[in-house]
C-alpha cells in the first residue's frame, strides 16, 4: 500500500470521480461546486439511462476479458493506480478476481464498454477467502465483531468508468436526441448504473450486506440519489484517500426508496433485482427483507 504522501497538489487531489463530475458539469459550462441538488426535475437522467447505456452481469469469456480492459484502461492508464509494466497484455487482473462476480457497463450506440465493476465474495473454492478490505481496516484483519455477517457479505471494487465517455460527443443513437442538460443528468447517473449492478449480483449470489472502499466524492454524489453507505472506521490510504463502509442492502435500499422512489425503481428494475422490503400483503413485524427470505416464503 502506497504511502501517503506529505504534499498533494491540486491535481492530484482531483480524484477519478471528480474528474468524471467535473466533465459532466462541462457539457453545461456550469461553473464552481456541483450544486446541492444537481439534478433538476425537468430531467434526472435515469429516464433516458437505459436507453443509452447497457449495465449487465458479464455472463461469458468475452464479457469478463471486456471488464478487465476497462479496469486496465481505467486503473493503469487513465489513473495510474497500478502499473501498466504488469498487465501487458492489456487486461487488469488480481488474485480476488478468483472469487468474484463482475459487470460491465457499455454504451450502447458505440458498443464500447466503459466500465465496470466487481463483487469478491466471502467464500471461493469451498472455503473462505479474504475480502480486500480486510487487509486496509485494522479491526477486521484482527477478527473483530463487526456490523455485519462477514458469510453473507461481499466487497464491491474495482468500481470504474473510462475517461473517454466524458468526451463522447452525441451526435448517433439515442444520445443524439438529448438536450445538453439531458446529456449531463445522464452522464452523472453512470455510478448508479454501477450501484445497481453491485446490488444485482449480490442478490444472485444470496449476499445480503456489502462493504467497499470509496472515494469520499463519490459517496457525497450517491448521497445526493438518496444512497447511502455507512462508514467503518476513518479514511485510508488506497490510491488516494478512501473510506471504509458498509451497507445492508435492503436497508440500504429501503432508505433509497423512502427518499427517491425513482432511483429505488432504477436500482432495483422496480423491484425485478431486489424485491420491495415491505412485502405487500403480509405482515413483517416491522422487520425487512431481502430477495432470498421472499423467495424461501413462495417455497422457491
Amino acid at each position: 500500500m502506497a504511502e501517503l504522501p506529505t504534499l498533494v497538489t491540486q491535481e492530484q487531489a482531483m480524484t477519478h470521480t471528480d474528474l468524471i463530475l467535473a466533465q459532466a458539469r462541462a457539457h453545461t459550462n456550469v461553473a464552481g461546486v456541483l450544486p446541492s441538488n444537481p439534478l433538476p426535475t425537468a430531467s434526472t437522467g435515469l429516464e433516458h439511462f437505459d436507453d443509452v447505456f447497457d449495465c449487465s452481469v458479464a455472463r461469458g469469456l468475452r464479457q469478463r476479458l471486456a471488464c478487465h480492459r476497462v479496469r486496465f484502461q481505467a486503473y493503469c492508464v487513465d489513473n495510474h493506480f497500478e502499473d501498466p509494466t504488469e498487465h501487458a497484455d492489456g487486461f487488469e487482473t488480481d488474485t480476488y478476481d478468483e472469487h468474484a462476480v463482475h459487470s460491465v457497463l457499455t454504451h450502447r450506440s458505440t458498443g464500447n464498454p466503459i466500465g465496470t465493476v466487481r463483487i469478491v465474495l466471502p467464500q471461493g473454492g469451498g472455503r473462505r477467502r479474504l475480502l480486500p478490505i480486510e487487509t486496509l481496516v485494522p479491526s477486521l484483519g484482527r477478527g473483530e465483531a463487526v456490523p455485519f455477517p462477514i458469510e453473507t457479505t461481499c466487497e464491491v471494487s474495482r468500481f470504474a468508468v473510462v475517461k473517454s465517455i466524458r468526451h463522447h460527443t452525441p451526435t448517433q443513437g439515442p444520445e443524439a436526441d438529448l438536450s445538453p442538460e439531458e446529456w449531463r443528468t445522464t452522464l452523472l447517473c453512470l455510478p448508479l448504473a454501477l450501484i445497481r449492478a453491485s446490488i444485482e449480483m449480490p442478490a444472485q449470489e444470496g449476499m445480503t450486506h456489502v462493504v467497499a472502499v470509496m472515494e469520499p466524492a463519490l459517496l457525497r454524489h450517491l448521497s445526493r440519489f438518496g444512497v447511502h453507505f455507512n462508514r467503518l472506521g476513518g479514511l485510508v490510504e488506497h490510491h488516494g484517500l478512501r473510506q471504509p463502509c458498509w451497507a445492508d442492502i435492503t436497508t440500504l435500499l429501503s432508505g433509497v426508496q423512502a427518499q427517491r422512489p425513482d432511483v429505488w425503481e432504477f436500482l432495483t428494475d422496480h423491484g425485478r433485482i431486489w424485491p420491495n422490503p415491505l412485502v405487500p400483503g403480509e405482515s413483517t413485524g416491522g422487520a425487512l427483507r431481502s430477495p432470498s427470505s421472499v423467495a424461501a416464503s413462495a417455497g422457491a
